[in-house]
């Protein structure tokens, strides 16, 4: 569990980081055997799934979040309450890895 979640944490954050080209920030919450791990970023559009190329040095992030997260989404928060419009990305996994990890 710890390796999913460094992997996905580290995915969500980087896409957060390279495309938002803003502040960015994670949160964790361990409830009732499952991670929930929440990235905020400063930029309203919708996260992209690219298509994979073999030698394609990015665009792996999604893929890997669809793989490995029990459940996964995205959000727009659009600023009337939360202050500019950005978004949250989150994903949860439990214990029990998925079976394309296991």
């Amino acid at each position: 569990m710890v390796e999913r979640a460094e992997l996905l944490a580290s995915e969500m954050l980087t896409n957060a980081i390279v495309h938002a080209g803003g502040e960015a920030d994670l949160r964790l919450k361990w409830s009732a055997e499952t991670l929930r791990m929440t990235v905020w970023d400063s930029s309203m559009a919708p996260p992209g799934i690219r298509p994979l190329t073999a030698g394609g040095e990015s665009g792996r992030g999604l893929h890997l979040l669809r793989l490995l997260a029990d459940r996964w989404s995205h959000y727009p928060l659009t600023g009337e309450r939360w202050g500019p419009a950005s978004k949250v990305v989150w994903c949860e996994i439990s214990r029990t890895p998925p079976a394309a990890w296991a």
